[in-house]
């Protein structure tokens, strides 16, 4: 869980990164006189890929379509764990 929060925080930081890189070339110069480091174009642009992350991860990871999702029980005593059992499996048990 916590390389995920990192690698989000990451992605969000990215832009602003590549900005700060190109602000030091430039040296930040500004012919308007107005400020250089645009915040909140930066800001959108780190919340996309924040959100394309988490599309990114649902698209990955997880159980696919053909098993059947069990829950957590108590039987005899013991707590038995979640588990995802294929749908053939299934099928022939019952």
């Amino acid at each position: 869980m916590t390389k995920i929060i990192l690698l989000r925080i990451l992605l969000f930081l990215v832009p602003f990164v590549i900005y700060w890189i190109y602000w030091r070339v430039v040296k930040g110069r500004s012919e308007s006189g107005r400020p250089v480091f645009p915040v909140m174009i930066l800001t959108i642009c780190g919340l996309l890929l924040v959100a394309m992350s988490f599309v990114f991860l649902r698209a990955t990871t997880g159980e696919g379509t053909d098993s059947t999702y069990v829950p957590s029980r108590y039987e005899d005593g013991r707590v038995i764990p979640p588990q995802n059992i294929p749908k053939e499996q299934k099928n022939s048990n019952e």
